[in-house]
């Protein structure tokens, strides 16, 4: 193979991978969601607070708010 042909080939395996990547990282940001959306039920039936989930975590009210507003929309 010369050696544009094998740079062809190597970019073209990295853009399989890069596409790849991707698929799984959208699939994996989809069971993010799912999981956001299932502690959000749970944390409603529960009657549970952010300012408890924060106190108890530890994690500041902001960031427990990022965390659960996606799943609020």
């Amino acid at each position: 193979m010369t050696s544009h042909r094998a740079d062809l080939y190597n970019a073209g395996a990295v853009a399989e991978f890069a596409v790849a990547a991707e698929h799984k990282s959208r699939r994996n940001l989809m069971s993010l969601e799912a999981l956001g959306a299932e502690l959000q039920k749970a944390r409603e039936n529960q009657r549970i607070t952010l300012d408890a989930i924060a106190a108890e975590t530890r994690i500041s009210k902001q960031n427990v708010e990022d965390f659960f507003e996606p799943a609020s929309r």
